[in-house]
């Protein structure tokens, strides 16, 4: 397949991508703790791994497509006091997307999609603002996370007595990692950890509050690789599914 990763390529290749009317993904994630048991750099990856599948598919699909090196940026307020995570003001996120759309645009790119999985609330706010203030400067913008909507198809799929309280570092992220990433996840740690669920979700200030004192809520030592591997699919399918009819309006 022909290259679409921005990093590895000369500015020529990139500007045959940008006359085609070509798109760009954006994928981003903070650094931010997930339990003992998972490394710091989980949102990000799963974000880096949502965007390089979906420019895969976009470009066998006829939508030209490349993806930009992941950006480790994103709000966390709630884990901030977990050692390693590193949350920024929303207004610092805005400006860090707003100058990479605007070179993009200015190189003639069609569009950017931001690909995000950090699913914070005031992260996903913001990126939905910065995608839409973007937009009206003539900067068309999309913040791509379906997580939210397709998250009951994907309750469906996990095996823990409480799916739609596994947000963090539970069975979801651990099946991510020990597909994506196996040799980060401490295996010796993961299946000792008992589930962990909150019922009141977003009714707490912080994770410490809501009780998460290891960082996690669910149940990580039902994760699976293959688990993770059929989650990541329906979520790409769905992107890919989002972007092509914004791609096709502009």
């Amino acid at each position: 397949m022909k290259e679409f990763r921005l990093e590895r390529m000369t500015y020529l290749e990139t500007e045959a991508y940008s006359k085609k009317g070509a798109i760009v993904l954006l994928p981003i994630g903070p650094l931010e703790a997930h339990g003992p048991h998972l490394p710091l750099s989980v949102d990000f990856l799963g974000s880096e791994a949502m965007a390089e599948m979906s420019a895969e598919r976009l470009n066998a699909q006829g939508t030209p497509a490349v993806m930009a090196p992941v950006i480790p940026i994103g709000v966390s307020e709630p884990s901030k006091m977990f050692s390693g995570t590193v949350s920024m003001k929303p207004e610092t996120v805005k400006l860090v997307i707003s100058d990479i759309a605007e070179s993009f645009k200015r190189h003639d790119f069609k569009g950017t999609v931001i690909v995000n999985q950090h699913g914070e609330r005031v992260n996903i706010e913001t990126l939905i603002k910065t995608s839409a203030e973007l937009t009206e400067r003539g900067i068309p913008t999309i913040m791509a996370n379906p997580i939210g909507r397709i998250m009951g198809k994907i309750h469906d799929m996990l095996r823990g007595e409480s799916p739609e309280c596994d947000f963090h570092a539970g069975e979801i992220e651990t099946s991510f990692c020990l597909w994506k990433c196996p040799e980060l996840v401490k295996t010796e740690v993961v299946k000792d950890l008992k589930p962990y669920y909150v019922k009141q979700k977003g009714k707490f200030k912080d994770f410490i509050e809501a009780g998460g004192t290891d960082c996690y809520f669910g149940a990580p030592a039902l994760g699976k690789a293959e688990l993770g591997e059929a989650i990541y699919e329906v979520i790409v399918e769905e992107i890919v599914k989002e972007v092509e009819g914004w791609a096709s309006s502009l």
